[in-house]
């Protein structure tokens, strides 16, 4: 038999959940909000253990029903919520277990990710931690400036030019005076 029509080994073995979830690896990176499911296909989760899950293939379907155009970017805010109280619960606790005396006022640096509805859904959710915004530049600032209540952690990492600081100076007086 010729090597081309061979069936290669990995196509003999069993198909199981466990494999699927094993040779996708997403133990290491559906971190509680991606798995497999019974029927075999792939499931969100945003809520993890407290909420239902969601067939990856009935959102692509439901796509195109509407007549999306794909690629389509599929983005859950309730795993941004998630993400951000889990991260703060994490030092409250730990703060809480080993006696700490100082806090944790987190920052989301907002070059990871600008996008009005991710920056506004992460603000939104930690604005019970008084998470912040991490700002490199001056429209990053303008964004910190609209976005964020002055409770709010805050870290301005820009070039501090000049023109730079004295636009800054005016807009931490503005944040000191607003009312929330």
């Amino acid at each position: 038999m010729s090597e081309l029509n061979s069936v290669p080994a990995a196509a003999t073995t069993p198909w199981d959940i466990p494999t699927a979830r094993s040779l996708y690896n997403i133990d290491r990176w559906g971190a509680g909000y991606f798995d497999v499911n019974e029927a075999g296909n792939v499931v969100v989760t945003p809520l993890r253990e407290k909420g239902s899950s969601i067939e990856i293939a009935d959102i692509i379907e439901e796509a195109r029903e509407r007549k999306l155009q794909f690629p389509l970017l599929i983005r859950f805010q309730d795993i941004l919520r998630d993400r951000v109280a889990h991260l703060n619960n994490a030092f409250r606790n730990s703060i809480t277990e080993f006696q700490f005396k100082g806090s944790y006022r987190g920052v989301f640096p907002i070059k990871v990710n600008q996008l009005r509805e991710v920056v506004e859904e992460i603000l939104d959710a930690g604005k019970a931690y008084n998470f912040g915004l991490e700002v490199g530049s001056k429209p990053e600032l303008y964004a910190w400036r609209c976005r964020t209540s002055p409770e709010a952690s805050s870290s301005a990492t820009a070039t501090k030019t000049r023109p730079l600081l004295s636009w800054l100076s005016p807009a931490l007086s503005w944040a000191r005076r607003s009312s929330w």
